[in-house]
């Protein structure tokens, strides 16, 4: 039987800093996010192997389990279970328990090394890819009328027009709510930007979106689609897309998508107004253009 390291699980007292750290420094990419809080993540490092990233708190059944920071376990990647599982029996190796459905897909089975580090055999389904399906986006012409779809890399690599969303919340005391990106983010990662903001899925309209994105970013939910307020059209400043803004009221407070927002702040418009004129790089490159235009409309 031949083996091979499927991936290495990392314990950490911090999930979400932990991947941005692999992100940043060894130039890893998120392949999958659980989007739960806290969130457990897959990266894969550039020269290939998969790191599993998740919470030390996170509680899991397997023999060997702790709740310290550090690696918890080594997964070793096997075309068939029962063949090695017999091969390494015969080598006298005891397996803590019965065959159970691996995450994401197969079946795994455990077992320790002589010194107790848990090591997992793990069989996947034939063509088994942890990547998510890649989004698709409508692409869109000069008009904003739909005349293709195509990947979210493609869209981006080839500059094609598409369409997103930005939501603007505010408070009863006139304060605006900005979410620093997360640095997870292949676009604009750390910068300060609208309250919510994302793509429009393909076959999705503008009005579903900016309900979708409130929910996912900042778990603010809400009934109807929020207050239209003008749209801006595709730029470079915007990434090449079309978008709408959208307006509606909060108190807060709110759930932070961890893989998709950092930390978020109320900021009042003069502050907003004195910061990007300090500090314009500071923010995603559509807000400002967004924030100038909401002025000259008197919509603050």
């Amino acid at each position: 039987m031949r083996f091979a390291l499927e991936h290495v699980g990392l314990a950490s007292l911090d999930s979400t800093s932990l991947a941005r750290w692999y992100v940043g420094t060894l130039h890893a990419r998120v392949i999958f996010d659980n989007g739960q809080n806290p969130p457990a993540f897959l990266v894969e490092l550039p020269g290939g192997g998969v790191i599993e990233i998740y919470p030390a708190s996170h509680a899991t059944p397997e023999t060997g389990y702790n709740r310290l920071a550090g690696l918890r376990h080594l997964a070793l990647s096997v075309e068939a279970i029962e063949p090695a599982r017999e091969e390494l029996e015969a080598r006298g190796v005891v397996f803590s328990g019965p065959v159970k459905p691996a995450g994401g897909g197969g079946r795994v089975l455990f077992f320790a090394d002589p010194e107790g580090n848990l090591l997992h055999l793990v069989e996947r389904p034939q063509g088994w890819d942890p990547r998510p399906a890649e989004e698709i986006f409508d692409v869109v012409n000069e008009r904003d009328e739909v005349i293709d779809r195509r990947p979210r890399s493609e869209v981006h690599r080839r500059g094609l027009l598409h369409r997103a969303v930005h939501v603007l919340v505010f408070n009863a005391r006139g304060e605006i709510f900005l979410q620093k990106r997360s640095m997870l983010k292949d676009c604009f990662p750390g910068t300060w930007d609208s309250s919510a903001s994302g793509h429009l899925d393909s076959g999705e309209e503008y009005d579903a979106c900016a309900v979708r994105e409130l929910r996912e970013e900042i778990g603010l939910r809400i009934e109807t689609p929020p207050e239209r307020l003008f749209r801006v059209e595709a730029c470079p400043e915007t990434g090449f897309e079309f978008v709408w803004v959208y307006r509606c009221r909060s108190e807060g407070p709110f759930v932070l998508q961890p893989s998709e927002v950092e930390k978020g702040g109320w900021f009042s418009p003069v502050e907003v107004d004195g910061w990007i004129s300090e500090r314009p790089a500071e923010f995603a490159s559509a807000f400002p253009l967004i924030w100038s235009r909401l002025a000259l409309l008197g919509k603050r």
